[in-house]
């Protein structure tokens, strides 16, 4: 990671990333950048999606209005805006810059270790991603990979893993399955998937008392980020991202629920809240001309079901856990 890189395509990706799996996982994070100086490419100006708010703030409204406000804030682009601004929930942050040389890489590690000690979850965002046979630990730009000796130590200590990785030029399929197999050669025990755009890929490494959220997880990053998002699992076992999506509204639609015609009344919406409408049966609402959606709350472990009118959905709030208004019948 690389501070020019703070607010660009790839990282609202990655934040949102971050920030499903803090909504269905009650879990200590631990952000730990892996940061390298910045550099005089034009990496990381991937800026234009900002200026395109109907199509990019439908993923993650939140995050997304976030991001806006800090790059237009003038303040100098980097992993402190991120970390002031709240974005990224209760996570803590490591964010010492990575060494090359072996002896300072070695303390930065035992560093890390200490920072990690009331963690679940760790995030490691390496420059380039994991490590390759020409570049050994201690040699020059050796920063910019992470170990496996490194994701040895801290699976060993309890962690569960969520791995940045930039493709290199290789065909995708091939690489994901090579480097899932090596992790988990790695990871004892470990539940592992990736999550991975048209340039990253992302490898999710699972303790076994977190395996659990596998299916949650996926599930999720496909229903809250269509097309952005594909998961290796279903991939391997050649399920389409659209299938498995047309599969999930399925699910949804059992006991005679049915999405609306627009966007926000369609089932598997989820709004800015994170509040997920399950569709409705034709009940009327109590609002003029509306019926009534039955809706469910995705924060944490909340799931709390309770009927919205179909022009409220967008901006519910679940009347359990975030103070909204109480429910209607549906």
């Amino acid at each position: 990671m690389k501070n020019q890189y703070v607010g660009d395509i790839n990282d609202y990706r990655k934040y949102g990333l971050i920030r499903l799996i803090q909504s269905v996982a009650n879990l200590n994070i631990l952000i730990a950048w892996m940061l390298t100086p910045d550099d005089d490419s034009n990496d990381g100006n991937i800026l234009e999606y900002l200026q395109q708010s109907l199509k990019w703030s439908l993923f993650d409204s939140e995050l997304y209005c976030a991001l806006n406000d800090a790059l237009s804030s003038g303040s100098t682009r980097g992993v402190s805006l991120i970390e002031r601004s709240g974005i990224l929930g209760k996570a803590n942050y490591f964010s010492v810059i990575v060494p090359d040389d072996l002896d300072d890489r070695t303390q930065w590690f035992e560093d890390l270790v200490l920072a990690s000690a009331d963690a679940d979850f760790v995030f490691l965002d390496p420059d380039n991603g994991l490590e390759i046979k020409s570049k050994a630990i201690g040699a020059k730009y050796s920063s910019k990979f992470l170990y496996y000796s490194e994701v040895e130590a801290l699976w060993r200590k309890g962690k569960s893993l969520l791995i940045y990785q930039h493709f290199p030029h290789v065909k995708r399929s091939q690489y994901i399955a090579q480097r899932a197999n090596d992790l988990q050669m790695h990871t004892k025990g470990a539940t592992v998937e990736v999550f991975f755009t048209p340039h990253v890929a992302f490898f999710l490494l699972l303790q076994k008392e977190h395996a659990g959220l596998k299916e949650q997880i996926g599930n999720e990053v496909l229903a809250r980020w269509p097309h952005q998002f594909g998961v290796w699992s279903r991939e391997n076992l050649g399920i389409e991202n659209k299938k498995a999506r047309e599969v999930a509204v399925k699910c949804e639609s059992e006991g005679g629920f049915k999405s609306g015609s627009t966007k926000t009344t369609a089932i598997g919406y989820i709004n800015r809240n994170n509040q997920k409408n399950l569709g409705h049966r034709n009940k009327p609402g109590t609002d003029h001309g509306q019926v009534a959606y039955k809706m469910q709350c995705q924060i944490n472990q909340c799931g709390h079901k309770y009927g919205s009118n179909g022009t409220d959905i967008f901006q519910r709030k679940c009347p359990k856990c975030q103070s909204g208004l109480p429910g209607i019948d549906y």
